[in-house]
Formats: C-alpha cells, structure tokens, sequence
C-alpha cells in the first residue's frame, strides 16, 4: 500500500513529465561578422585554418540555420570550409569541391538546406548564384542553442600557388523560446571582453538566456548593488554553498551580474568549478557548471560606457582629469587611468558589488601589466576604482617615445589578457 508521500510525489511527477512547456517561434534574425578581412594562405597542417567568429547573444533554441559565405579566392577547390556552432558542432559547407571549377570566388554564396541542389553539383563560376546545400546539412544544428559563438574556417591545404581573403559571413537563425527560464554554459561570458570561458571572482558577467527576467529591462541603482532586482537572482553553487551575485542589469535574454569573491562559498577552488542558476519570479532555470579562473581582465571601451562611439577605443582618463580620445591624445610619459573588469581578488578583503571607497584603497592581489605601443607601461596602482561598484582602475605610464596617433593598448595579469585591438590616443 502506498503512503501518503509517495503518492504525493507519484502526482508531481505526472505533472512535470506531462505538462506541456509552451514555445514560441521567433522570427530568423541575421547576424554579420563585422571585423577585418582575413588572408587565406597555403598550410599542410590539418588542423590551421583561418578563423573568423560572430558572437550571438540569442537565447533561442534552434530550427533553422542559414549561412552565407563573402570569400574571395580563385580555386574553390583548394578550400575546405567549415561551419563550428557554439558547442563545437561542424558542419562541412564544402571539402576540395568542384575540381575542375576556375575563378570561382565564393561571394555571397548562401547555404540552405531547403535549397534545390548542393553547391558541389552545380560549381558555379560566377559571384551571386544560389542558395545552395552545403555538403552536411545545417540541420546538425537544430534543437541545440544559438546563444555562443560560431566560427567560419576555411583552409587551404592544397595549393601553394594560389592565396585569398576571408570578408566575412552571415548566419541567419530562427528557432522557438520556451516559458520558462532557461540558460546555457555556452551563453556565460565575460561582459567586457564577449569572451565564453572560466569565470572569475570579481568578474562583470553577462548571462543569456530564456525568460530569464523581465519584459521591460532594469538597472540596478548607483551604489551598492542589490542581490535581487526585478524578481530576478542568480545563484552561485560550490563546496559551502549557494551565493547569490549582485546584479547591475536584467531583462528577459540578458542579466549582468558581478561574481562574488567568494562565488561558491569560501570552499570554492581556483581552477574548479561552480554551478550557476537564475531565477526570476520564484522559478529557477536548469543549472549549469562552469570554470572558475583566478581573473578573467577585460578593459572597458568607450562604447561599453556610453553605447556609442568608437568599440576600440579604451576608456581612459588623462592626466589632466580629460576623457582621452582621437582629439584629446594623451602625452607619452605622462600618466593615464584605465578602467578594467575581472582583475580577481583584492586585499583588503572586498565584498563585491559594494561600492568602492573613497577613503581606502583595495589593491589586485595579482601583478597588472600593461604594454602601449608594444612597449611596457609603468603600472603605479591596480585596484578597485574608488567611487565605483564593480570597476577596476589601473594607472600607468606612457612610455616616453612612441609615436602619436592611435596606438595598441594591452592589459594583463598571471590569469589572462584584455581584448586584442584596443587603443588609446597619444600626442
């Protein structure tokens, strides 16, 4: 005979397994590589490719994929291209196709599985034609997540004689969002440098998700950052324990939250893991695990403070107390301000998402670098920035003789390095 709990818990597993999780299409959006061209040269190593990514921020879950190629190259059939989805997931666009095809430049060449006939059949010779099936179905993506980054490689393993350049691609997605909160290790990254990968304590992460907020976005106040805002918590999970994060933004795709310096609990392991979670409205997501790093550095641009202008220009302050940019350069020698995120811990001990003080400073615990012009900078203070929740401040010295105009600017520490293709403006 059964008891009273068991037939409880018989019920509520009936209606998990049963209940109906409600879905909606999202219509395909497109999203572009929009860096710089990238040369196509000879390699007999099987695993060297040219390489260029688009990071996609959308939580959906995947129906369809599309993917349109901007290659100039003569001989197509010297390449070998490939597509890698945020879970490493490839797919063959083409593999050494159309070998008796010349001048076949792959530009504005689109991949589509409902297409009439494969590239490979057809071999044009010509810019423009198609849509085309690749030589896999894209297909191998549907019902994984979009959230992450994709990859285009494209090779040549077969052809000293001939070289090229990678424009770019596009990939168009559509696919369903469920109702209730769902998120990704794929969709975990660092908010300054879109990198996925280890999180650290101290870190500004962004989470994308499913439902995982609010319709209508909310910030966090200036100040000391609050552990729930607008019904919305994220939950760290180690060792000790649950911590929850400090939260500077939430919406129904995307929470930016800081990670505790204790994230995990004080039992967590540099080069362990934590488990991860959001919930929103009293329902929590499925949790994910995920990498915890020493830091994670990242440099704030002025686009990641103002949402406009330049994305590779640092934000820096002069030493005259002046925002530096292209008409304001700051002076070799003199002493400049970087702003930076996920330098790890701090002494003294910090309680992150705190707002930093005026009156004490709390120094990396670690040793910050930082190279202008390819040339090291004298670092004089690495530490939380005072008057500032969540942002690290890092001064140093212009080394003196390096040209003026836009120069290369590098941070790093004994975890990790700043974005690549930053700079900063010098007189």
């Amino acid at each position: 005979m059964q008891t009273k709990r068991s037939l409880k818990t018989l019920v509520l597993f009936m209606l998990g397994c049963c209940l109906a999780v409600a879905q909606t299409t999202v219509p395909a959006v497109t999203y572009s590589y929009n860096g710089p061209p990238q040369n196509v040269t000879y390699n007999t190593d099987s695993s060297a490719a040219t390489l260029v990514s688009i990071q996609v921020p959308s939580p959906v879950t995947i129906t369809k994929v599309t993917v349109t190629v901007n290659i100039g190259y003569p001989l197509v059939s010297d390449l070998n291209v490939y597509l890698f989805g945020p879970d490493g997931t490839r797919t063959i666009l083409l593999e050494h196709d159309c070998s008796s095809t010349t001048n076949a430049t792959l530009v504005s060449i689109t991949f589509d599985d409902s297409a009439s006939s494969t590239y490979k059949s057809f071999c044009p010779a010509e810019a423009g034609r198609g849509p085309f099936q690749s030589d896999q179905p894209l297909s191998n993506y549907n019902n994984k997540m979009a959230a992450g980054t994709w990859t285009l490689a494209v090779q040549n393993n077969n052809s000293q004689a001939n070289s090229g350049v990678v424009n770019g691609f596009s990939l168009s997605i559509t696919g369903t969002t469920t109702s209730t909160p769902t998120v990704s290790a794929n969709t975990i990254y660092n908010a300054l440098t879109r990198q996925i990968g280890p999180i650290a304590p101290g870190e500004i992460v962004a989470i994308s998700g499913s439902n995982i907020g609010p319709a209508t976005a909310v910030i966090a106040p200036a100040g000391n950052l609050p552990t729930t805002l607008g019904s919305v918590q994220v939950m760290i999970g180690g060792p000790s324990g649950s911590t929850p994060a400090p939260l500077l933004y939430v919406s129904s795709t995307l929470v930016v939250a800081i990670l505790p310096y204790t994230a995990g609990g004080s039992g967590a392991v540099i080069g362990g893991t934590v488990t991860l979670s959001v919930t929103f409205n009293s329902i929590p997501s499925n949790s994910v695990t995920t990498g915890v790093a020493y830091a994670s550095p990242g440099l704030f641009t002025l686009q990641t403070v103002s949402g406009t202008g330049s994305s590779t220009s640092v934000k820096a302050i002069n030493a005259d107390g002046t925002l530096n940019g292209p008409s304001n350069p700051a002076a070799a020698g003199s002493i400049v301000a970087l702003y930076a995120g996920g330098l790890g811990p701090v002494t003294p001990t910090f309680t992150a998402g705190q707002a930093a003080p005026l009156d004490t400073l709390y120094t990396t615990a670690a040793t910050t670098f930082v190279s202008i012009a390819g040339q090291p900078g004298t670092v004089l203070f690495s530490g939380l920035a005072p008057g500032t929740t969540g942002v690290y401040q890092v001064n140093v010295q212009i080394p003196s003789g390096i040209p003026s105009g836009p120069e290369p600017v590098l941070l790093w520490n004994s975890a990790g390095t700043s974005q690549n293709g930053l700079q900063i403006y010098i007189k």
